[in-house]
């Protein structure tokens, strides 16, 4: 996602990439302290509102800080890979409507994720 404005639905589109309203699986990963206050991993599953080779907007029941690294596992309906993507979060608000946390991440290229071949799959329709 390249655009920076905090407001998803905002008419200014500056995306380089398509973006796709898709209903997909996904399980994030954070770090959340433990009872005795030490960071813990969890996987939270959660799904997509819409993706697109360099961004996916999810929907979580808790929100996510902003300009934070989290490891992303994605499957796609009718793709039998799971892609282990790395993103950082772009901005988050709480929708009323969809009773959750909606929130903005970029897909980063990295040594060992599978950012080109995501891009590609998405790119092939």
């Amino acid at each position: 996602m390249t655009n920076s404005n905090p407001d998803p639905t905002a008419t200014d589109e500056r995306r380089a990439t398509e973006r796709f309203l898709r209903k997909e699986s996904v399980s994030i990963q954070i770090l959340l302290p433990d009872a005795d206050g030490a960071a813990c991993a969890k996987v939270v599953a959660s799904e997509t509102i819409d993706i697109s080779g360099r961004g996916i907007r999810l929907l979580l029941p808790r929100p996510l800080e902003a300009n934070r690294i989290y490891d992303i596992c994605v499957e796609l309906e009718g793709d039998p890979r799971r892609f282990l993507l790395t993103g950082e979060t772009r901005w988050c608000r709480y929708n009323g409507e969809r009773q959750g946390h909606e929130v903005g991440i970029e897909i980063l290229d990295g040594e060992g994720t599978d950012a080109v071949v995501w891009y590609r799959a998405l790119e092939a329709g």
